[in-house]
């Protein structure tokens, strides 16, 4: 069972001091997103292992302004509670750019969703390209362009226990023309639920 945070909405990452004369990243850079809302939650599967993995999407990747594309080159987690392993990245991309949507969130591991008790993720492995290199996906369009199912997305799985946690914010280092960027930290909720305190605000008492 998946529980989805707010509605729909047009999203802009979070974008602080430039960075101007130190070696941090800029963060007034082009990259943009369409979020699916500000938080999503999954609840460990009935019969399932005491360590289980979920994977979240949501966040699509486009620019807030013509020009040349960017290329994501890393993702920080900066913020979590609970029980957080083995985060990882991908680009997700629809085969067909007509077809569905990418998922918000679905029990088990992207690529292939081969886990037991992932079997109602399963359909995703044929429906969406993963790629594990995110470099290797240019950004490129436009936030401001009409939504497909081939637009590039975020993709972020972890692994919990049975205590459940969440990642709370992460950031996301990118490059356009050989310059790097970051966007700060997105406040972007993903939750797998347990028995933690941590996450009872999101999962309830089951």
């Amino acid at each position: 069972m998946r529980k989805v945070g707010a509605a729909a909405a047009i999203v802009g990452f979070a974008v602080l001091a430039s960075g101007c004369g130190s070696d941090e990243p800029a963060t007034d850079g082009p990259l943009g997103a369409l979020s699916d809302g500000g938080g999503v939650s999954i609840y460990r599967p009935d019969k399932g292992p005491a360590r289980w993995v979920g994977s979240f999407s949501g966040f699509r990747l486009c620019l807030d302004e013509e020009g040349p594309p960017a290329r994501i080159t890393e993702v920080r987690v900066l913020e979590k509670v609970g029980q957080v392993d083995s985060v990882k990245a991908r680009i997700g991309v629809g085969r067909d750019p007509d077809g569905p949507l990418l998922f918000v969130s679905a029990t088990g591991s992207a690529p292939d969703f081969a886990e037991a008790y992932a079997k109602d993720s399963a359909e995703f492995a044929d429906w969406y390209e993963f790629e594990d290199d995110l470099s290797a996906v240019p950004i490129d369009r436009q936030c401001k362009d009409e939504l497909r199912a081939d637009d590039p997305v975020l993709v972020i799985t972890f692994e919990t226990g049975r205590a459940g946690g969440t990642l709370l914010a992460a950031e996301v280092l990118y490059e356009v023309d050989g310059e790097e960027f970051t966007t700060g930290p997105v406040p972007w909720e993903m939750t797998l639920c347990g028995r933690s305190e941590a996450v009872a605000y999101v999962c309830g008492s089951r």
